[in-house]
């Protein structure tokens, strides 16, 4: 997968930060950061102008009016803010609580019983939730998503720990299931047994956490979490 570093910052906007933090400090400098953001820059924003507003008594009103302004000069350099996040976004986090679920109860859900109450393990369930079983499954063929997430990093400095975290990812989720698969044959194997079944599943979930950590960490990063 190639990846491509995001832009330097412009003349324009490395001639605003300078301007607040001259003259409004390092919090209104923050305030900038957080405006142009991605999607989710607008709401912090305005939490940002209500938390203002709502302190008048704590700071006096040129105060008050110097930070709105402050925040008026931002929005006007940056533009009009993302409304929506980004295409594949809600397949992330999705996919993201189906692990959760997944880890928080592994037992339960690598375990089927049939109607004699005889139970036995089913490791390809952990492949349907990393996206390998169906079309229709949050983290089918994610990899395209995340090729195009990091244009969407909360703060370009953090591009290398997202490429990091998209390859720990793919890297985990293959190895994930290639335990996943070889346990599904662990009982039929020469030399095998129930015992094989439990091995590789187990590794299979090690990997799964492994996985579920990097996805963590992209949604982050992308301002998803």
């Amino acid at each position: 997968m190639e990846f491509h570093r995001t832009k330097p910052i412009s003349a324009m906007r490395a001639l605003v930060l300078f301007y607040l933090l001259v003259f409004y400090g390092d919090f209104m400098v923050a305030a900038f950061r957080l405006h142009s953001a991605n999607f989710a820059r607008k709401a912090r924003l305005s939490k940002f102008n209500l938390k203002a507003s709502t302190h008048v008594g704590e700071t006096t009103r040129r105060n008050v009016l110097k930070y709105s302004f402050a925040a008026v000069i931002a929005a006007s350099v940056v533009g009009p803010a993302y409304a929506e996040p980004f295409p594949g976004a809600e397949r992330l986090v999705k996919g993201y609580d189906n692990l959760t679920f997944l880890l928080d109860n592994w037992e339960k859900e690598t375990t089927v019983c049939d109607a004699n109450n005889e139970c036995r393990k089913d490791p390809d369930k952990v492949r349907r939730y990393l996206g390998l079983r169906s079309t229709t499954d949050p983290l089918f063929q994610i990899e395209k998503v995340l090729a195009k997430a990091q244009n969407y990093i909360t703060n370009p400095d953090d591009i290398d720990d997202f490429i990091g975290a998209v390859e720990s990812y793919i890297g985990t989720t293959s190895m994930a299931n290639s335990m996943a698969y070889t346990s599904s044959f662990g009982e039929y194997n020469p030399g095998g047994g129930k015992d094989n079944v439990a091995k590789y599943l187990e590794e299979s979930r090690k990997q799964v956490v492994s996985a579920y950590s990097a996805l963590g960490t992209i949604l982050k990063l992308t301002g998803l979490k």
